[in-house]
């Protein structure tokens, strides 16, 4: 899985407080979510959320890595949309 397809499910985690949730709305089991985001604080060294039987809240660490995920998703999507506007358009080659 990509780094940017990691933050997708690490943001959804977070905006839905619940890996059970965050699997629903992006199609995975919260098992596959909960390994995901373990593999994930693992290869970042830092643990991102502090877990409860009825929800996740983001620790101090994962507050970090949310304000740093948020604007390069919305980089990546701006950049594709670019791209997707040259779509139809004549291509100029020397």
């Amino acid at each position: 899985m990509s780094i940017s397809s990691e933050m997708v499910v690490f943001i959804t985690v977070v905006k839905t407080e619940s890996f059970s949730e965050a699997g629903r709305e992006l199609g995975m089991t919260a098992s596959a979510v909960s390994k995901l985001i373990g593999r994930l604080e693992d290869r970042l060294g830092a643990k991102l959320f502090v877990r409860t039987t009825r929800r996740v809240m983001l620790t101090d660490e994962g507050h970090t890595y949310f304000h740093h995920c948020v604007p390069i998703l919305s980089a990546i999507d701006n950049a594709e949309l670019a791209v997707a506007e040259f779509q139809g358009e004549p291509s100029w080659s020397a």
